[in-house]
């Protein structure tokens, strides 16, 4: 379906389109079902004003974008249900925000069934939609593909789903604070969100600024595929430079600004308690910014977010002082 106009309404950011949507889809007390491990901001977003209960849902081994993955979904629905929780909706970040993987196809339409099985809505977070640098990851896909390119006759009411995107991450611009709400067949939710806008719009002058960018094509590629082209570089330098050093790199990461680490248990145990928050003092003393896994609702301790989105001279220089961190 042709993306128009009236299906498209702009926020101060994705963040609060998140709340937006959580506030004219749901009720207090609601719940919303969220793949672990995920960004910290999306409980703020549902839960500080709008007072839903966010729901983790664990995977174990499974690969939390499989087909495999959806089955857990269910699982923590049925048991939602079961404990008197109303389950409205069901959040992915596609790519995965930490992972750096995109969902394939068949992951995305199980998804999509299963919301539809459950008369839930779907949001889809995709600000990492244009950060995609390598093109053949093991063992997934490797393309994203939005849920909007998904023709969902026959698999749910096209009013159920619902897309998230910004300027932030793609155009390394969050300052500006742009984002945008796209749902093609809702008109009663594209209304009630629209009646409110004016209290999370953008300023004038982001406005103007996203307006300009967006209207030149020709640079907003050249933009993006210079941004690719420098993530997967960092990449490759960061992820061989850890893997050197001992520390494990989540595999098959082809897209976003984030990798995902986890510090071998031999040594930090005796020093810490095997605690990833413990040790995030260490990095402090070092200057450098890490968070920790337990942060993001991780399920395991020991994993780490790092960002390698920098100039190449101060990558190298913090995962440098990372390293002597996590050695001690």
């Amino acid at each position: 379906m042709q993306l128009m106009e009236e299906h498209v309404i702009i926020t101060a950011g994705v963040t609060a389109a998140i709340e937006r949507c959580a506030w004219a889809l749901m009720d207090p007390g609601d719940a919303v079902l969220i793949g672990r491990p995920y960004y910290a901001g999306f409980s703020v977003g549902f839960a500080a004003r709008v007072d839903l209960q966010v729901i983790p849902v664990s995977f174990g081994k499974i690969n939390p974008v499989s087909l495999e993955a959806v089955h857990q979904y269910e699982a923590q629905l049925v048991q939602a249900k079961q404990s008197g929780v109303r389950v409205r909706c069901i959040l992915i970040c596609s790519p995965h925000k930490f992972l750096g993987e995109c969902y394939p196809s068949e992951s995305l339409i199980a998804i999509i069934q299963l919301c539809q099985k459950h008369d839930l809505h779907l949001i889809s977070d995709e600000i990492y939609a244009l950060s995609i640098w390598k093109k053949n990851s093991p063992g997934g896909q490797s393309d994203h593909r939005s849920v909007l390119a998904i023709d969902t006759a026959g698999l749910i009411e096209a009013s159920r789903v619902h897309v998230l995107w910004g300027l932030s991450k793609d155009f390394g611009a969050s300052g500006l604070r742009v984002g945008c709400i796209i749902s093609q067949r809702n008109s009663a939710l594209m209304l009630a969100i629209q009646n409110i806008s004016s209290f999370m719009a953008p300023s004038s002058v982001a406005d103007g600024i996203a307006a300009k960018l967006l209207a030149d094509a020709r640079f907003a590629d050249r933009c993006i595929m210079l941004s690719r082209t420098r993530l997967a570089r960092n990449h490759a330098l960061a992820t061989r430079f850890l893997q050197d050093s001992g520390i494990h790199v989540h595999p098959g990461s082809h897209a976003g600004l984030f990798l995902w680490v986890k510090v071998p248990e031999v040594g930090l145990e005796s020093r810490n308690g095997n605690s990833s928050k413990s040790i995030i003092p260490d990095f402090d003393m070092a200057k450098v910014l890490i968070t920790s896994g337990q942060e993001l609702n991780s399920e395991e301790a020991g994993w780490y977010r790092i960002i390698f989105s920098h100039e190449e001279t101060y990558l190298m220089e913090g995962l440098r002082r990372i390293v002597h961190a996590f050695r001690g």
